[in-house]
């Protein structure tokens, strides 16, 4: 089955279109390959054609996909996931939004999307973290604009007012974890300012 003319999806680069198929000589040897251009970015690539899934290339996601994005981003937030996560230091969650995002599931952006935006929200995001965050913002809204033939203006939209209404939804139980932080780090630097206090009168 040719898939010239077809959308797909490279995990962590976008959405494509297999704009043709070409032939190459590599060491004597004729390699067919699959042309891929992407959408939003001037970037155009070679794929060897046997090499597709080895890579990771996937057809575009359904619109019961981007459905249960909206879903995910409704979903009530536990203290706990928020206090636990936040504990979790930045070189290890990063490890693990790699991993998810080479691994190339939509619904799996959505999560670390949606999780950046409630950290955002919680305490600010570092230089990385931004990163992370444009990142699987470009891959969620380009993908979702292919599925949902709209201009991706409107799924950026979309998706921001989604993932704020969340916010705005679960902003008591955000708060009320940042407080107990603060009080946490505050408590913890007063005693051991404290201990510094008597150590020196000693």
């Amino acid at each position: 089955m040719s898939l010239i003319g077809s959308m797909v999806v490279y995990p962590g680069y976008g959405v494509a279109l297999v704009s043709r198929e070409l032939i190459r000589d590599i060491n004597d040897v004729a390699v067919s390959f699959y042309e891929l251009k992407f959408l939003d970015k001037d970037v155009t690539i070679l794929v060897p054609k046997d090499g597709f899934e080895h890579v990771g290339i996937r057809a575009l996601s359904t619109k019961k996909d981007v459905e249960k994005i909206y879903d995910i981003f409704r979903e009530s937030l536990s203290e706990d996931w928020l206090e636990e996560t936040c504990k979790v230091s930045w070189n290890r969650r990063n490890k693990d939004y790699q991993n998810r995002i080479r691994n190339g599931d939509l619904i799996d952006v959505a999560r670390i999307y949606r999780d950046l935006k409630y950290i955002a929200f919680y305490k600010g995001l570092s230089f990385g973290e931004k990163a992370v965050l444009s990142q699987v913002g470009t891959l969620l809204s380009e993908e979702c604009s292919a599925i949902e033939k709209k201009p991706i203006e409107t799924v950026v939209a979309e998706l921001k007012g989604a993932c704020e209404g969340s916010l705005r939804a679960n902003a008591g139980i955000i708060t009320k974890v940042a407080d107990s932080t603060v009080s946490t780090w505050y408590n913890l630097h007063w005693k051991r300012s404290w201990f510094k206090i008597i150590k020196v009168k000693k």
